[in-house]
């Protein structure tokens, strides 16, 4: 298990449309919301798929930085 947080960064006043992108995907958690910036924390099962989430992260509209803060593996 992978646990992997970050601040997620979005256009001015888009946080709201990134917050209802973020509650469909799996294993995603919002723990702090401020202005334009969130802190996100991706639980992955392997490498590959913390690579393939911080990917969509990157890809959401309005998102305009992904910031790694915190990574343990297990």
């Amino acid at each position: 298990m992978n646990v992997t947080s970050f601040v997620v960064e979005t256009q001015p006043g888009m946080s709201g449309a990134v917050l209802r992108d973020l509650a469909l995907m799996d294993r995603i958690s919002v723990f702090g919301v401020k202005d334009d910036r969130m802190v996100v924390v991706l639980e992955s099962a392997t490498p590959d798929e913390l690579e393939a989430m911080t990917a969509a992260l990157q890809n959401l509209e309005f998102v305009t930085g992904v910031n790694p803060v915190f990574s343990a593996h297990e």
